[in-house]
């Protein structure tokens, strides 16, 4: 998947008339990277063809009805043929490809990108960059990087999961701009500057990442440090950006919770690579 910069993009937003999406779209804009943008007056058609209470109704009367040993023998199947996807739960490039594999009913199992089996034997054919999500396959092939991987299923199922018309796909590859690389902002600010709620999380992961290391406290704690006083302030995090980070983002999250309660995903039905 190719991708783009926001200033080869934002002018395209002009070209879609169904604008409650623009308003929307307007406010990750704000909020992520602090970009304006117009919005225009319209309609976002609704997804009739989805109802989720409904969906999920069926996939419980089809679990009680399964056989127990049909279903553990599928499920040993679906182990043996799982993929590993390398991630942390506080990362959010990890969330994305682990999103897409529910979503789409790939079988996985998640493991921390700190064993000596990956340093050993994934790392190398991750081309020596510990960035996760790195995705290992039962023949031992890597993919790294969440867009490359949901490229990978994405070219194997005939884009079925992905928006057709040149529109969507345009506002799709916009989103993931957007949610990758100007979300990261916020992302970070409400990572490093609540440490009543968070610390003690950051704390086991980091630890997680270092477990097989001497002292893995110490290198947890060094490697926090290194991120708070060096990486936030590269990132435009720094205590004169606070207020206007969470006033925008705050702003942008009540606009999507009216959005996503109408609607599963952005798109109506569709995911997007965002």
């Amino acid at each position: 998947m190719q991708r783009w910069k926001v200033s080869q993009l934002c002018f395209l937003v002009d070209g879609f008339r169904q604008s409650g999406f623009v308003v929307i779209l307007s406010a990750v804009l704000r909020s992520g990277i602090a970009i304006s943008s117009r919005s225009r007056q319209s309609h976002l058609t609704k997804v009739h063809d989805i109802n989720i209470l409904d969906y999920c109704n069926v996939r419980a009367v089809k679990s009680i009805n399964r056989d127990p040993c049909q279903d553990q023998s599928h499920q040993e199947k679906k182990k043996l043929n799982a993929v590993v996807l390398y991630g942390s739960p506080m990362s959010l490039y990890t969330g994305r490809a682990r999103s897409y594999l529910i979503k789409t009913g790939v079988p996985y199992r998640e493991v921390p990108h700190a064993s000596p089996h990956f340093y050993k034997t994934v790392l190398p054919k991750a081309g020596g960059r510990r960035g996760i999500p790195t995705l290992e396959f039962p023949d031992g092939n890597v993919i790294r990087d969440g867009v490359a991987i949901i490229d990978h299923f994405e070219n194997l199922n005939g884009h079925q999961h992905a928006p057709k018309t040149p529109k969507q796909n345009i506002v799709s590859l916009l989103l993931d701009v957007i949610a990758a690389e100007g979300l990261l902002r916020p992302c970070m600010y409400y990572r490093w500057n609540q440490d009543q709620d968070n610390l003690d999380f950051l704390r086991f992961h980091f630890q997680t990442i270092y477990r097989d290391k001497p002292d893995p406290v110490k290198d947890a704690e060094d490697r926090m440090k290194l991120i708070r006083e060096t990486v936030n302030p590269a990132w435009g995090v720094t205590p004169e950006t606070h207020d206007f980070i969470e006033k925008q983002h705050l702003s942008l999250l009540k606009r999507l919770n009216n959005h996503f309660s109408i609607y599963p995903y952005f798109l109506g039905s569709k995911l997007v690579a965002g």
